[in-house]
C-alpha cells in the first residue's frame, strides 16, 4: 500500500487551491512527494517512456486512441497515470492515449 500511496501522490499538484491556507498544505505535499520520490529514485525507481514514444503494449496500457496530427501513428500522445519499474521489473504500466492519423 505504501508504495501505491507514494506514487499516486502526484496528483497533488492537480489540487486546486483557492486560500492562502490550501496552497500553503499543497505546497507542503508537493515537497514531501518530491523527497519521497527523490528517495526512491535514488534506488533505482524510474519513469516508464511515455510522450512522443512508440507504444508497447510491455509497459503502457492502451486506454484511447485519439485523433492526431502531432504525433506519429501508435505514438503515446497522451498520459493519464504515470508508470514506473524498478531495474527491469515493471512496477506499473503508463495509462495512455495512442495517436491514429487524423
Amino acid at each position: 500500500q505504501t508504495r501505491s500511496s507514494g506514487i499516486n501522490a502526484e496528483y497533488a499538484g492537480a489540487i486546486s487551491a483557492e486560500t492562502d491556507g490550501e496552497r500553503a498544505v499543497v505546497a507542503y505535499y508537493k515537497d514531501v512527494y518530491d523527497v519521497m520520490m527523490g528517495c526512491v529514485e535514488g534506488l533505482g525507481l524510474k519513469e516508464v517512456e511515455t510522450l512522443g514514444a512508440l507504444f508497447d503494449y510491455n509497459i503502457h496500457n492502451a486506454i484511447m486512441r485519439e485523433n492526431t496530427d502531432e504525433f506519429g501513428e501508435d505514438e503515446v500522445c497522451k498520459v493519464f497515470q504515470k508508470g514506473y519499474r524498478f531495474g527491469d521489473t515493471l512496477v506499473r504500466p503508463a495509462m495512455v492515449a495512442v495517436a491514429v492519423p487524423a
